[in-house]
């Protein structure tokens, strides 16, 4: 009988630990994907700001070029709802 209660606040301890774990692990995988905009077909929230830049000055489905860190993109000025006018890349899934 004293081994169980010896080991009852012990294993207490290592549920409360392991739980603790679990819940910063799913907050970590949460914050590292991040908001997308793939669910309404436009730009991610982090389109980059040369994206952003290309459509300064267009309307709504205007076509788009800039040079991004892979190279020379070329696409379409589009604004998902509650969000900036930015270039959308030809190509790009459109996620509807």
């Amino acid at each position: 009988m004293q081994i169980s209660s010896v080991q009852t606040p012990r294993v207490r301890q290592a549920g409360r630990v392991l739980l603790s774990l679990a819940l910063v692990c799913l907050s970590a995988g949460a914050m590292a994907q991040g908001p997308s905009g793939g669910g309404n077909g436009g730009p991610p929230a982090g389109a980059p700001a040369e994206a952003l830049t290309a459509c300064k000055t267009a309307k709504s489905g205007d076509a788009c070029s800039f040079t991004g860190q892979r190279g020379a993109v070329s696409g379409t000025c589009q604004a998902p709802e509650g969000r900036p006018l930015a270039c959308r890349p030809k190509g790009a899934p459109s996620g509807n």
